[in-house]
């Protein structure tokens, strides 16, 4: 499908600005401009959330689930990771799509509610800020309950270390009775042509993905490319924590031209040309900093903003925001 990390938010006085208008609502979108905001709920009523320091209103918009549409609103809670995505101005659609999902490998290190353990290859953080779902009886999930095999949802966001530290957790099922996966991040060590007898394969973060011949491919009109960040759900190959047999992989890229913001902790810096943003490559060269004394660098927590161009965002500003 699908504390600090990635969030996409519509610019909305600098977008407003260059189309002339001179007004905006709390909806976060512009005339005519599509806007898409992704990060955590930090509050939700029954007819708004606010994601990234912006009220979007929930009474129009289809809540989106595990991939389907017309989920109740009650079903979006303060902690998920969501895209809200706004058109002049009203709120089409808010998706929840979990970071992670499936079995932990390993005995839970720490002591509650600080935890660490491992899911499909990757450490997974909780802490006394993580929310907790349900359990797969419909009760609550706590952190005293996470043992090894439980199958866990997770969303939240990635940290210079590699980590996902998660915002909110929920628990569905015992590997190796549930055995779904689901995991996003950049295509790497793709081979294969994706045609029988060569089907592709790939790794993700810490897990292996191989397809075959029921594989469905969204987004990907010429096929898969290396260094595409990418949606993979399947399930896992009898006897692995690791490797996923691929039902469906989507092309998550941004569209281009959009004019997104996004919130993270800064990884694989190579110049202030050439960094990432929890998944999101970033070109801040031609950006102004706030404060002007900002040094770009691994681990430092940003808010760029700026419009996607050929994959990239191409920033109009940067600014130092706070790890808390």
């Amino acid at each position: 499908m699908k504390t600090n990390g990635l969030k996409l938010i519509f610019s909305v006085f600098l977008a407003l600005i260059l189309a002339g208008c001179g007004t905006s609502g709390t909806d976060g979108g512009t005339s005519g401009t599509k806007s898409i905001s992704k990060g955590k709920i930090t509050t939700k009523t029954t007819t708004s959330i606010t994601v990234n320091a912006t009220q979007f209103s929930t009474t129009s918009a289809d809540i989106v689930t595990e991939d389907t549409g017309g989920s109740a609103e009650s079903e979006i809670v303060a902690g998920m990771v969501v895209k809200v995505t706004s058109t002049d101005g009203v709120v089409e659609e808010i998706e929840y799509d979990e970071e992670l999902e499936g079995p932990i490998a390993d005995v839970p290190a720490g002591a509650a509610p600080d935890l660490s353990f491992t899911v499909l290859g990757n450490t997974v953080v909780v802490d006394a800020n993580t929310v907790y779902g349900k359990n797969d009886a419909g009760g609550t999930y706590t952190a005293a309950d996470i043992v090894m095999h439980d199958v866990v949802e997770v969303s939240g966001f990635y940290q210079m270390d590699g980590s996902l530290l998660a915002t909110y957790i929920e628990m569905n099922g015992i590997h190796p009775a549930n055995s779904e996966a689901e995991i996003k991040g950049m295509i790497a060590g793709l081979t294969g042509t994706g045609v029988m007898g060569d089907y592709y394969s790939f790794t993700v973060l810490g897990a292996t993905i191989n397809t075959d011949a029921n594989t469905q491919f969204d987004g990907f009109p010429s096929g898969l490319v290396e260094g595409t960040y990418v949606e993979v759900e399947g399930t896992l190959e009898a006897g692995s924590f690791t490797i996923i047999v691929a039902k469906e992989i989507e092309n998550e890229t941004e569209d281009e031209g959009s004019e997104v913001e996004v919130e993270g902790m800064v990884t694989g810096y190579v110049s202030d040309a050439d960094f990432m943003v929890n998944g999101i490559k970033v070109d801040a060269s031609g950006a102004t900093l706030n404060p002007a004394s900002l040094v770009i660098a691994d681990g430092v927590m940003v808010d760029a903003e700026g419009a996607m161009v050929g994959g990239v965002l191409v920033a109009t500003q940067v600014e130092e925001e706070s790890i808390s």
